[in-house]
This record gives structure tokens, C-alpha cells and sequence, in this order.
């Protein structure tokens, strides 16, 4: 990936993806959208968010910032549950350089499919 905006555009579609995954796997619906983001006037970038349908009439999520973080070089995602509940995944996520490749970290760990499943695990816990 050249830059940020394509590797937040690549990883928050595979993220909803997996999010979809994991959240059918327990039985609840998720739902992706998207919103455009335009960092020049002849480029435009689309950016994936999830919302998730949790267990007691609850949801989270995963919100990519409408632009990088300071700096440039890294993206937050934001997890968040509606009822205000933080844990593990407080800090969100992060799309950053690791290892010469753009990766989604949750903390200082590259998200794996069961990094993501602890974390979904911890968002439906009441």
C-alpha cells in the first residue's frame, strides 16, 4: 500500500468483513457503511464503519476517524459500545506501519481473527 488513506481503505473493509464474521458465528446482526473522505481535490477515499447488534438490546462500533492521526503515518478506529462500557478495546484500533506494512493493531498486537474474537467476546459481556 502506497499510503494511509489506500490502507485505511483496504483495512476497514477487512475489518467489517470480519466483524460480519465473528458477529454471525454468535448470532448477531452487524451492519457495514460507509462515508467518503476527500484528503486532496482528485482523490476521494471510502472508508468502512460496522455497527454491531450486542446481546440486551446494546451495540458497539468501529468508527475510523474522518482523517489520519497527527502526523500522517497512523489511523484510529474507535470501538465503542452504546451504553458507554469500556475495556480492552478502549483505545480502539489503529492502522499503522508495521514491518514495512500497513496492519490493523489493536494496542501494540497486530489484530488477528482471535484478537478480534476476544475482543467481540468482551464487547458482548455485559
Amino acid at each position: 500500500m502506497r499510503d494511509i488513506y489506500e490502507a485505511v481503505e483496504r483495512l476497514s473493509a477487512l475489518l467489517s468483513f470480519s466483524v460480519q464474521r465473528v458477529a454471525e458465528t454468535r448470532g448477531w446482526a452487524a451492519r457495514p457503511y460507509s462515508f467518503m473522505v476527500a484528503p486532496h481535490a482528485n482523490r476521494v477515499v471510502m472508508v468502512v464503519s460496522t455497527s454491531v447488534h450486542l446481546p440486551l438490546f446494546r451495540s458497539a462500533g468501529f468508527v475510523p476517524h474522518r482523517e489520519p492521526d497527527e502526523g500522517g503515518y497512523s489511523w484510529t478506529i474507535d470501538v465503542r459500545r452504546t451504553d458507554g462500557v469500556e475495556r480492552t478495546w478502549a483505545g480502539g484500533l489503529v492502522v499503522r506501519k508495521s514491518e514495512g506494512r500497513f496492519v490493523l493493531m489493536q494496542g501494540s498486537v497486530a489484530l488477528s481473527d482471535l484478537v478480534l474474537e476476544g475482543l467481540m467476546e468482551d464487547l458482548g459481556t455485559p
